[in-house]
């Protein structure tokens, strides 16, 4: 599990909630499914294509990390939890 973010022109970054699949795995359905390789370079270079796919953004919810990690201890103690952020190109 990913948690990642995008620099955006706003003043706050966009988070996104992301999972690292198996490769092969079927492609998942949602608003991210028909996003191009390029596509996907060009809104976050520094997420893989699959990952993007497989992300969805925290917008008009909350994530509370301590109850994701407490869940992930208690129900998927083999999934880690990876946080990659995004260094402003302008500095």
């Amino acid at each position: 599990m990913v948690l990642w973010q995008q620099e955006t022109a706003a003043l706050t970054p966009m988070r996104y909630v992301g999972l690292r699949r198996r490769p092969g795995a079927p492609a998942l359905p949602g608003p991210n499914a028909l996003l191009s390789r390029d596509q996907t370079t060009r809104l976050a270079p520094h997420i893989d294509h699959d990952l993007f796919l497989a992300s969805r953004h925290i917008n008009l919810w909350t994530l509370d990390r301590g109850r994701l990690v407490d869940a992930l201890r208690a129900f998927a103690p083999q999934v880690s939890l990876e946080e990659v952020g995004q260094t402003r190109a302008d500095g």
